[in-house]
């Protein structure tokens, strides 16, 4: 355990907060807001001097400044809303000199029948204005405390700092403070030392973070004023590469083993790379487990997996490593504790690809015996015909019928090519187009199948421009552990597939607590095309899932339950 302790030399007291992890926090400047407790009045008695009370957008604020019910001492103001279309009001202290780079603790209290939220406002020597959301505070009838910690960016000079309201409803405040802050010690958030690097130390670098590489490269690490959240991130660059990889990692932190943990970083890249856990057990030995391989992104993207620390490791840190010329940067590190390692239930989703059909014609009068609905993944410009693929294909006004009749209608590209043979203006054509057609008349077509299955990072990256799944033809169930709704998993029917396969396919997803996802392309009797099942074979592989007890939900229905159940 850690101890927080707050000095101010305008307060008669000293607190102590109990935190785990945290480093000793001194608060070390007087209370730099004018007038805090809100309690000198201006030269008019009808607002608090040295504050400006703001009102943007459509509504009607109105302010109001009693001379009792406050929290601190005998005066508060009250901004009440009763009409609004737009905009917020709110009460801005008068403007504060401040120093760059510096950390700044403020806090005030409020009550409130409506969210709020807290901004900070920058403002440079020269007057440019730019704004910073600390973030919301919940409603509350009792007097509560908005506390929020923030680095000043480089180039600013005076802040004001206010709480907003931006509904219907009232806002009272009063008791506000701002203190510089002052860390001896890096501060620890999940895990993870300094995890948003915003802290320094002496020689300009990210406390607590260190840098190295190993192999055949030639590497430029920074310690850069950008970053996902906050002022600085940190950055690899690899100008030569023959072997080996180079990576920024934190100095390496007790853990306890024997549990699952949830691993998140943002990063910036320009070409794919790696991530690995670092663990040390109690004997010493050091060792790593692989979480995954993200693609290269421009922009900010979110990586996150699941892994298992064996119960012998005592420490840990990340490496997010960087094995290709180009370069890396990650930002906002988070390494929590998992507790789940499985969905609430088991579920299972009846889909097709291609919208062949027979499926109208067979299929769907066996789903409604049943009451399943499933999940058409469709090929746009195959509908109605037989160019496209190897059997007929479902008309517009069969496919509208089953979308009525509560059948999700999904996207299967415009032709059915090979993603990874295209090139980026063909790949991003085959998923907007089916997309923007689809979208017509079975709007939200939000999830995604990749034709035969075959993809890369270049496929993912794409379809998440344009979808909030991708599904491929990977064999096996989709877990809690190392789920990836771009990489959905999936157990296929053909010709051959047993009744026994798929009973054995619902108890494991009954027994693990795992989402199903059960692949048809046609149901016909007859032929030889093998992705069939029989009409017969069908109908008892329907019962199969009615016996098993597993919920039967579409792929839009499965993924809003399961989103609710993934680590944050």
């Amino acid at each position: 355990m850690g101890k927080i302790i707050l000095f101010s030399s305008r307060a008669a007291a000293v607190l102590f907060f109990v935190c785990f992890g945290f480093p000793r926090v001194v608060l070390a400047s007087d209370n730099l807001v004018a007038n805090p407790s809100l309690e000198i009045a201006n030269a008019t008695g009808n607002a608090p001097a040295d504050w400006a009370q703001e009102i943007a957008g459509s509504n009607d604020a109105v302010f109001s400044y009693p001379s009792t019910g406050a929290r601190d001492g005998a005066r508060s103001v009250i901004i009440s809303i009763s009409q609004r279309t737009s905009g917020s009001a709110d009460l801005a202290t008068a403007p504060i000199s401040v120093t760059a780079g510096k950390t700044y603790l403020f806090q005030n209290y409020y009550k409130s029948s409506a969210e709020t939220e807290t901004d900070v406002e920058f403002q440079t020597a020269d007057g440019n204005l730019s704004w910073k959301w600390l973030g919301n505070n919940p409603t509350s009838a009792d007097w509560k405390a908005a506390s929020y910690t923030f680095t000043v960016p480089v180039g600013i000079t005076k802040i004001r700092i206010y709480q907003a309201l931006a509904a219907t409803g009232y806002l009272q405040t009063d008791g506000y403070s701002l203190l510089e802050v002052v860390v001896d010690g890096p501060i620890v958030a999940n895990n993870v030392p300094n995890a948003s690097l915003e802290q320094t130390d002496a020689g300009g670098a990210p406390l607590a973070w260190n840098n190295d590489n190993w192999g055949t490269n030639t590497q430029v690490f920074t310690y850069d004023n950008s970053g996902y959240e906050g002022n600085h991130s940190v950055k690899v660059r690899l100008t030569e590469w023959t072997s080996g990889d180079a990576r920024w990692y934190f100095d390496h932190r007790e853990i306890q083993g024997g549990q699952y943990y949830f691993l998140t970083d943002y990063y910036k890249s320009n070409v794919a790379t790696d991530v690995y856990v670092q663990t040390i057990n109690a004997a010493g030995q050091v060792n790593h487990l692989w979480l995954g391989s993200p693609a290269a992104s421009t922009s900010w993207a979110k990586f996150s997996a699941a892994v298992f620390l064996p119960e012998d490791v005592v420490k840990y840190t990340i490496l997010h490593t960087i094995s290709k010329v180009g370069y890396l940067s990650t930002d906002n590190y988070s390494f929590k504790p998992l507790a789940n390692a499985a969905f609430n239930r088991g579920i299972v989703s009846i889909v097709f690809d291609d919208g062949l059909a027979n499926v109208y014609q067979n299929a769907l009068p066996i789903m409604n015996q049943y009451g399943f609905k499933s999940t058409q993944y469709i090929v746009s410009g195959a509908i109605g015909s037989q160019t496209k693929l190897d059997l007929p294909a479902m008309t517009k006004a069969q496919i509208s019928t089953m979308y009525k009749g509560g059948h999700e209608i999904g996207s299967h590209t415009v032709n059915h090519p090979d993603l990874t043979s295209l090139n980026t203006a063909k790949l991003n054509s085959e998923l907007s187009n089916s997309k923007k057609t689809l979208d017509v008349s079975y709007s939200p077509v939000n999830n995604f199948a990749i034709p035969f299955g075959r993809y890369n990072d270049t496929v993912i990256a794409a379809a998440k421009k344009y979808y909030g799944s991708a599904r491929t033809s990977d064999g096996g169930e989709n877990t809690l552990i190392g789920f990836d709704q771009y990489r959905l998993k999936t157990q296929y029917v053909v010709n051959t597939t047993t009744l026994a396969e798929v009973e054995s396919w619902l108890a494991q997803a009954a027994q693990d607590k795992a989402w199903l996802i059960i692949l048809y392309h046609n149901v016909a009797d007859g032929g030889s095309y093998e992705y069939t099942a029989t009409k017969q074979a069908f109908s008892d592989q329907l019962a199969a899932i009615k016996n098993s007890g597993l919920p039967v939900l579409t792929v839009r229905q499965a993924l809003n339950e399961i989103k609710l159940q993934l680590p944050l």
